[in-house]
C-alpha cells in the first residue's frame, strides 16, 4: 500500500512538473499567438485524468509545441531543454530515443531485405565468374547501447540474419565493428557515431576508408600508391563547423549534444573529374573543388546540412576520375549516403570510383551498365539505411 502511494505522488509531481513547463511555454512565447490553447485549456481542465489520458494529452501538447511554432528552432531547443529537465529519453511518438551515451537513435521498421539479398547474390555469381572481389563493409550497429526490447528496429542496424546470408553467399565482409575493438587508432564510439544524425562522423569514414584500403591490398593485392600521404590525417585541413544532425530537430542543441562536423581537405596535390549519370564532364579541378559541394563557402549555421557538402546526393550514378594518379585501380561503390566522404577519401588513392546509390536508381539499371563499361579492380557495397537494405540493384 505505501508503495502504491508512492508511485501516486511520483505520478502527481510528473504531472505537475510537466503542467508548471506547458505554462512556461506559454508566458515565454506568448501562446495566445503560437498554440491552439483551446486544445491545452481541455487538456489542463480534466479532473480524472488516467495515465493513459494523461499519456495522451502530454503527447498533443508535444505534437503542438513542435508543430505549431513560429521562430520553430529556438522553441524547440526550449521543448528539448525541459525534456531533459524531465529526464525523458523518447522525443515524440517513439520518433527518436536518446542512448545510454547520449547518442539520438532513430526508431523504424526493419526491412524486407530479400530483394537486396537477391542482388547482392546474383552479383556475388558475376563477381566470382570474373574474378572480381565482392566486400561488404559492415558498418557498426549504432543501437548497441540501447536496453530496450529485441524486437524493437533503429535505423542503421542490420541483423545477423541478413549478415549469415551474405556468407552464404561467399560474400567478403569486413566488420568494422571488430577492427574498432582491435585497431588502436580506431575511433570509440562516440567518435565514429554522431550525436545528432544517423550518419558517421568525417573522422569515422575516413578511418573506414583507410580500413577498406588496406583490406584490397593484404587480401587481394590491390595495388595503392601513396598511402604515406593520403593516409595520414595530419595531410589534411580540418574545418570544424557546429551541427545539428536529423536525429536532433525534434528536440534541438540542449536535449542531446551539439556535433562538431569536420570537413578533411588534402594539403597535397590533387585533380579530378566528375561525370553524371550521362557521363558528361560537369567539374574539373583539386579535391575541394571537384568533390565537395563548397557549402563552407555559403552562409552557413547550426542547421546546415554539412552531411551532404561531400558526393552527389541524391544522384544514383557519377564517377570520380583522379587525374593525380592514372595507375591506380578502379572500384564501385554500392552505397548510400553513409559513406559518401569515405568515398572521396577512397578516391585520393584510386584512378576511378564510380559509385551508384541503388535508393534513387528508379529501375535504371546502373550497376550492370558499369561492369559492362569498366573493368574493376573490386566491388564494395556499404550502407545500413532502410531504403538500402531493401532495394534491388542488380
Amino acid at each position: 500500500m505505501q508503495e502504491k502511494h508512492k508511485r501516486l505522488a511520483q505520478s502527481k509531481k510528473n504531472k505537475i512538473l510537466s503542467l508548471i513547463l506547458i505554462i512556461f511555454f506559454c508566458i515565454i512565447l506568448g501562446a495566445g499567438n503560437i498554440l491552439n490553447l483551446e486544445k491545452l485549456n481541455r487538456i489542463i481542465n480534466k479532473q480524472d485524468i488516467s495515465f493513459q489520458t494523461w499519456k495522451s494529452a502530454t503527447s498533443s501538447v508535444e505534437s503542438e509545441l513542435k508543430n505549431q511554432f513560429s521562430g520553430r528552432p529556438k522553441l524547440i531547443d526550449i521543448y528539448g531543454l525541459c525534456m531533459r529537465i524531465l529526464n525523458k529519453k523518447i522525443i515524440g511518438n517513439f520518433e527518436f530515443v536518446k542512448d545510454n551515451d547520449g547518442i539520438m537513435q532513430v526508431f523504424g521498421n526493419y526491412p524486407d531485405t530479400e530483394p537486396f539479398e537477391k542482388s547482392i547474390f546474383s552479383l556475388s555469381k558475376y563477381c566470382t565468374e570474373n574474378d572480381i572481389p565482392l566486400v561488404f563493409l559492415q558498418i557498426p550497429n549504432k543501437d548497441e547501447k540501447l536496453s530496450l526490447s529485441d524486437n524493437m528496429y533503429f535505423a542503421g542496424h542490420i541483423s545477423k540474419e541478413f549478415m549469415a546470408s551474405l556468407c552464404a553467399y561467399g560474400v567478403d565482409i569486413l566488420n568494422l565493428r571488430t577492427l574498432m575493438d582491435s585497431d588502436p587508432d580506431a575511433p570509440k564510439r562516440t567518435e565514429f557515431f554522431f550525436y545528432s544524425d544517423v550518419h558517421f562522423t568525417t573522422y569515422g569514414e575516413f578511418w573506414a576508408s583507410k580500413k577498406l584500403i588496406n583490406h584490397l591490398q593484404t587480401q587481394y593485392g590491390i595495388f595503392f600508391s601513396d598511402l604515406d600521404t593520403i593516409l595520414d590525417i595530419n595531410q589534411y585541413k580540418v574545418e570544424a563547423f557546429d551541427f545539428l544532425g536529423n536525429t536532433s530537430r525534434s528536440s534541438g542543441k540542449y536535449f542531446s549534444k551539439v556535433d562538431k562536423f569536420e570537413n578533411y581537405i588534402p594539403q597535397f596535390p590533387t585533380r579530378f573529374n566528375l561525370f553524371n549519370k550521362q557521363g558528361e564532364l560537369t567539374r574539373t579541378g583539386d579535391f575541394q573543388t571537384a568533390l565537395m559541394n563548397s557549402y563552407e563557402k555559403k552562409p552557413h549555421d547550426l542547421y546546415t546540412y554539412w552531411i551532404t557538402n561531400y558526393g552527389q546526393y541524391p544522384e544514383p550514378y557519377y564517377e570520380y576520375q583522379n587525374l593525380e594518379n592514372i595507375n591506380g585501380p578502379s572500384i564501385l561503390l554500392i552505397l548510400d549516403s553513409g559513406f559518401m566522404r569515405g568515398a572521396t577519401f577512397l578516391a585520393l588513392a584510386c584512378n576511378k570510383i564510380t559509385i551508384v546509390d541503388p535508393r534513387y536508381m528508379d529501375g535504371v539499371p546502373y550497376v550492370e551498365h558499369a561492369i559492362t563499361q569498366n573493368k574493376y579492380d573490386a566491388i564494395v557495397i556499404c550502407g545500413a539505411s532502410q531504403s538500402f537494405l531493401s532495394s534491388s540493384f542488380y
